[in-house]
């Protein structure tokens, strides 16, 4: 919602998207606690942990620090209410993994939308990328109902399976202007 947003209010202000101030604001808020985080549950890890333990432990850590640890925990399907605390010190990271995918992705195809609305004069950016939103949501909230009665536990971290639940935050950022000429009923649900 927040992303979406503020991404499109640049867009109506703009006409485009600054993909690098985009992307240094998303560095400058989420690295510096992301990384205190990570190396303090190295430091903890390597204290509580037995050597046996800390080659899948760093595994862990790389993949928390690269953010695609909810695509590691996916392919062991690893059902994350059943963690041990002691077994998943970096199990935790799976949702800013999510986060860091989509905010990488996001910009860029909000950002295509508005080459779109610039090249086809007429078009609004809500509209078009509305549309598309739509039909990401649409395709991820089918693929994950499909997928998770296959795939089990791991299918809970896989970012295509997720896209939905950030696509509605995204497609009610776009209808706000909206919403105050709609009925009590529509802005309700």
């Amino acid at each position: 919602f927040l992303i979406t947003g503020l991404l499109v209010d640049e867009v109506e202000r703009s006409g485009m998207v600054a993909l690098r101030s985009f992307f240094a604001r998303r560095i400058r808020r989420l690295l510096p606690l992301a990384s205190l985080v990570l190396v303090t549950t190295v430091l903890v890890g390597f204290w509580l942990l037995p050597p046996t333990r800390r080659v899948d432990f760093i595994a862990d850590a790389r993949s928390a620090a690269l953010y695609f640890s909810n695509w590691r925990f996916a392919g062991q399907a690893t059902a994350y209410s059943d963690v041990d605390v002691a077994d998943g010190l970096f199990v935790h990271y799976w949702s800013l993994s999510i986060e860091e995918q989509f905010y990488l992705c996001w910009p860029a195809l909000v950002a295509l939308c508005a080459g779109l609305v610039r090249r086809f004069r007429g078009w609004s950016i809500r509209a078009v990328l509305g549309s598309v939103v739509g039909l990401l949501i649409l395709g991820s909230a089918t693929a994950s109902v499909l997928m998770t009665h296959r795939l089990g536990s791991g299918a809970y971290f896989l970012t295509w399976l997720r896209i939905w639940e950030l696509g509605i935050g995204a497609g009610l950022a776009i209808a706000v202007p909206r919403l105050p000429g709609m009925s009590t009923t529509v802005r309700g649900l």
